[in-house]
């Protein structure tokens, strides 16, 4: 009888045990999974923030592409009637050839007597900025704002790949760098045409790398990269 008493007892032992040990990978199991759908869920949040961002900034940057940003404050003709204003723009624009089908869809006023003359496209907006003749034409002592480019620093550069060994003075630079780098850095969607580049470090340093500064033509482009050699 003590004996059938004590089979007895160590099965319920092993009955506890076994259901302890259940319990136990249970929890692991759902605790496995638990965490599991919060990496996913942080991870689907962050792509749907950084899918927000880009779009604000394409939203951002769309007419500031098709545009060009012209200051009145010295300009004593009209500058408030902004459809007179386009007339004498347009016509400007129509007197010169190299500027033939270059349209302005619209003007845009911003703060400090600036506007935004608004293009068709980029290509346009562009060529408008290269003669811009046309505005003195039509508006005596206004500035138009340069282009604006976006600076990216550059570390860990070879000297080898980046220097002019004809001049050798350790600072000048090959003028194919900036096509290089776009060609090497450029994708699907990213266009990192470069305008201007300078070489940051000594000139007369022994090392065999050093940092350069690049500036890019699209501010999208910039960001990405940057994000990229974080």
């Amino acid at each position: 009888m003590a004996e059938q008493v004590a089979q007895l007892k160590d099965l319920v032992l092993q009955l506890i045990r076994q259901q302890q040990e259940e319990q136990q990978e249970e929890h692991r199991r759902r605790a496995g999974l638990e965490s599991k759908l919060d990496e996913l869920i942080k991870y689907r949040i962050e792509d749907r923030k950084e899918l927000e961002r880009l779009r604000t900034l394409l939203t951002e940057n769309k007419d500031d592409k098709c545009s060009i940003m012209i200051n009145t404050t010295r300009v004593k003709g009209e500058t408030t009637d902004f459809t007179k204003v386009k007339e004498n723009l347009q016509r400007s624009i129509d007197s010169y050839n190299v500027l033939n089908g270059v349209k302005i869809v619209c003007l845009r006023p911003l703060p400090a007597d600036r506007i935004n003359v608004v293009f068709k496209s980029e290509a346009e907006a562009t060529r408008a900025r290269e003669h811009k003749q046309w505005i003195t034409m039509a508006m005596p002592l206004a500035k138009v704002r340069s282009e604006e480019w976006y600076p990216i620093k550059c570390d860990m550069v070879s000297k080898r790949a980046v220097m002019d060994a004809a001049v050798n003075d350790g600072r000048t630079l090959l003028t194919e760098v900036c096509n290089e780098f776009k060609e090497d850095n450029s994708t699907e969607g990213i266009d990192c045409t470069a305008h201007k580049v300078r070489w940051l470090s000594k000139a007369q340093s022994q090392k065999a790398t050093g940092s350069l500064v690049i500036w890019l033509k699209n501010k999208i482009s910039a960001e990405h990269l940057l994000r990229a050699g974080q």
